[in-house]
């Protein structure tokens, strides 16, 4: 979820006047709808909630585990500090890099037809090594 979450703000700040605001549910699914409305269960509801709070915020979870959710806060708060300032240049980098985890810095510039430097830099001005830190840490915290 949070990979896709970030595959999504990168895809979106591509277009500079453009941005998102996603929240991230974690529970059950009850019911699942062709309509995301009609959809039903704890991960719906507690992705809404955060909305109908009308949070600044533009990244946030709720999965019902107060400790968690107030250790991803901390997180999710930095990374959309981080991707908010992307440039639409290092956003791209940032999702083709998502989308392609397998592929090396190298073949990843050849793939975008950039340079190995170009992609470096645009990956650390992303803070692209600290967002995997982040996925894998929530990937094992959901464990």
């Amino acid at each position: 979820a949070l990979t896709l979450a970030l595959k999504i703000k990168a895809s979106v700040k591509t277009h500079r006047e453009l941005d998102v605001r996603q929240s991230i549910g974690i529970g059950s699914i009850d019911y699942k709808a062709d309509k995301i409305t009609e959809s039903n269960g704890t991960a719906f509801t507690f992705s809404g909630d955060n909305f109908d709070k009308k949070n600044i915020q533009k990244l946030i979870l709720k999965s019902g585990e107060d400790e968690f959710d107030a250790t991803f806060d901390v997180i999710l708060k930095l990374i959309g500090h981080i991707a908010d300032d992307w440039k639409p240049a290092t956003a791209e980098t940032i999702l083709q890099a998502l989308s392609h985890p397998d592929l090396t810095q190298k073949e990843l510039a050849k793939k975008m037809g950039k340079s190995a430097a170009t992609v470096n830099g645009a990956l650390k001005r992303g803070g692209y090594p600290e967002i995997l830190q982040a996925i894998e840490l929530f990937k094992n915290r959901l464990k």
